[in-house]
């Protein structure tokens, strides 16, 4: 496989889920977003899945009530 096009539609896969994150907490500040999974091990196939990780900022709110 061309490393260039994995690595872009890795990327896709990644701005697709930060997205649906987005949409469904419009009010969450979000720190970053990280791939997380088989292609951090190079061990990722055609048939491999897009795993993330999502790192927000708590309110003050969930902070002190939850």
């Amino acid at each position: 496989m061309n490393f260039k096009t994995d690595k872009v539609k890795t990327m896709e896969r990644v701005n697709e889920h930060l997205a649906h994150f987005r949409s469904q907490y419009p009010n969450k500040e979000w720190v970053g977003i990280f791939l997380v999974g088989s292609q951090n091990y190079d061990l990722a196939t055609e048939e491999s899945d897009i795993d993330t990780r999502i790192f927000i900022v708590p309110s003050f709110e969930d902070v002190a009530l939850n």
